[in-house]
C-alpha cells in the first residue's frame, strides 16, 4: 500500500505516515493505532506477543532496603 492509500484510508495525512515510518518520537498515539489498525495490527495482541516472550534475565540483584532502629523506637526503611 501507498503512504497516500493508507493516509487517506486511515484518515490521516501523508506527512503524518512519513513521521510515523521514520520513527518520529512526537508521533501522536492515537493516530499511530489508527494507521497500525489500519494495517491488521492490534495494540493488545502485539503487547500480549511481545509479553510472552523469554526474555533473558540478568543475575538477581539484592535487596537494598535495610531497616534502622531510630532513637525513639520506630523502625524505619533506609536504602
Amino acid at each position: 500500500m501507498r503512504q497516500a492509500q493508507l493516509a487517506l484510508v486511515s484518515g490521516v495525512g501523508r506527512k503524518f505516515i512519513i513521521e510515523l515510518e521514520a520513527g518520529k518520537s512526537s508521533c501522536q498515539l492515537g493516530r499511530s493505532l489508527l494507521v497500525a489498525e489500519t494495517v491488521g495490527l492490534n495494540f493488545f495482541d502485539t503487547l500480549a506477543a511481545y509479553n510472552s516472550l523469554a526474555l533473558p534475565t540478568g543475575p538477581e540483584l539484592p535487596d537494598l532496603l535495610e531497616e534502622a532502629e531510630e532513637p525513639n523506637g520506630h523502625t524505619t526503611g533506609l536504602l
